[in-house]
């Protein structure tokens, strides 16, 4: 019996991108790893240059070396009503677009008081004229965000916000059970986990957890109607 077997009848009815995401989670964390966690995860040899037939394989081998070195912690995840569940399965582009706009927000209050027109083109030029658009309009209503933001700034607007929503993510769901946390924890950037970078925005986890869904839901409704 495969390890999928086991774990689908836990959600008799339930179908589509939910089942999908969940399964991958539990068996194939290798899929979804941060580009930055993969280079430190011992990716296999020939992963780059492989058939997909062969990448399959591979990330089976690579999926269970990753859930050996969680030990206990690697155990399946199957209740559905965990409130961390929206945002640890959320697909990695979804979520590093939550992230930017989390971060974005978090930068916000930098962002809008700047005037010289050199820094407002290097600011578009990084975060795109939709990030511009929600750091002006939409990310006030979001959170307050930093005051002083000067020493995350110092890697550049996108980069800083990336980080920091990233971690905010991280805070989110750093009270989840530990199969979760850690699973979800490999699809940030190593940078964010930190302790400084994932509570610098001051929410504890559940205010955090409560912004991260606000904006899930507005970038996408659909997805957190799967959980309801």
């Amino acid at each position: 019996m495969s390890d999928s077997s086991v774990l689908t009848p836990q959600w008799p009815g339930l179908s589509g991108p939910l089942v999908s995401r969940l399964l991958e989670f539990n068996l194939l964390p290798s899929r979804t790893l941060h580009p930055g966690q993969a280079d430190q995860l011992a990716p296999p040899e020939g992963m780059a240059d492989a058939s997909e037939a062969v990448r399959n394989v591979l990330h089976r081998h690579w999926s269970r070396r990753l859930l050996n070195r969680l030990g206990a912690n690697a155990a399946s995840v199957i209740e559905l009503d965990e409130p961390t569940l929206p945002l640890a399965l959320a697909a990695p582009p979804q979520l590093m677009r939550l992230a930017r706009d989390l971060g974005i927000a978090l930068i916000g209050p930098s962002l809008r008081r700047i005037i010289e027109r050199e820094q407002v083109l290097k600011a578009r030029s990084e975060l795109g004229e939709h990030g511009m658009v929600w750091a002006l309009e939409g990310a006030p209503a979001l959170m307050s965000g930093l005051e002083d933001a000067h020493s995350w700034l110092q890697a550049g607007w996108a980069q800083a916000a990336d980080r920091l929503g990233c971690g905010m993510l991280a805070q989110a769901w750093h009270d989840a059970p530990a199969p979760i946390r850690e699973r979800a924890n490999w699809k940030l950037h190593p940078d964010s986990l930190n302790v400084e970078t994932r509570t610098a925005s001051g929410h504890t986890a559940p205010q955090a957890r409560s912004v991260c869904l606000q904006r899930l839901n507005q970038i996408d409704p659909t997805w957190l109607l799967s959980f309801h």
